[in-house]
């Protein structure tokens, strides 16, 4: 399985877009958590790959990137489609500099950084509704290991 060469800059509204999802960060009781679209402390960015692609690149990069053990475990993916993204005042933009196919979801603000006065309320609310609505929307797939992906029932209820 080789890199895709080229990927055309402008991501449309009718992609998917899909999110590296690790364990114990991402996921509790096999359901996926809010967690798994916390930016880094003091950026509004989430790293997701452009399913466009192909899944075969998108499986083998989101576990390159996400399997640290014993922090961290890589467990499947979480997908989701641009327009209903857009749709929660998130942008989607192309940032093929860490590998090609490579896009940051922005959030409308960013998280507050670390040592830095707490957000104000307005804020954390903001980000809250953002992350729950991102959370309601992505499909969360188990990845079991080289025999495939399979999808569970990890949406909340």
């Amino acid at each position: 399985m080789g890199e895709p060469k080229y990927l055309p800059h402008e991501i449309a509204d009718s992609e998917t877009i899909v999110r590296a999802i690790k364990s114990p960060f991402h996921v509790k009781n096999g359901r996926l958590k809010k967690a798994a679209f916390d930016p880094p402390r003091g950026s509004d960015e989430i790293s997701v790959i452009r399913a466009k692609v192909g899944m075969d690149f998108v499986k083998s990069k989101a576990r390159s990137i996400v399997h640290a053990p014993p922090v961290a475990e890589y467990r499947g993916i979480a997908s989701g489609e641009v327009s209903v993204v857009r749709s929660f005042g998130v942008l989607v933009e192309c940032d093929q500099r860490p590998f090609p196919g490579h896009a940051n979801m922005r959030l409308p603000v960013a998280t507050p950084s670390v040592g830095s006065e707490p957000a104000d309320p307005q804020t954390l609310l903001l980000l809250d509704k953002v992350k729950r609505l991102l959370l309601e929307h992505f499909i969360y797939t188990v990845d079991p290991g080289p025999e495939g992906i399979q999808q569970a029932d990890a949406r909340p209820k």
